[in-house]
């Protein structure tokens, strides 16, 4: 019972609010992907995740950027190993 428990709070934390982002992002705009991961200053940075969160609102003040970026490194590699 223990370890349902445990594979249950392992699974919530890989479909955190960051990763449901960029899998809607996956879904319905993939250039946003790349554009945030890529952004070369802040500014180009804020303006792409505000129109990743006109495509899949979301709210994005709350976001943690570790585990947006490993959301995002991680639709990379999935992506590059397909």
């Amino acid at each position: 019972m223990a370890a349902i428990a445990l594979a249950a709070c392992a699974h919530a934390e890989e479909t955190s609010d960051e990763a449901s982002f960029v899998s809607c992002l996956a879904e319905k705009e993939p250039g946003l992907i790349v554009k945030i991961r890529d952004a070369e200053s802040e500014e180009a940075f804020i303006a792409a995740l505000k129109e990743g969160a006109e495509v899949c609102p979301t709210e994005v003040e709350g976001m943690s950027m570790g585990k947006l970026f490993k959301a995002l490194n991680a639709h990379e590699q999935g992506n590059t190993d397909a």
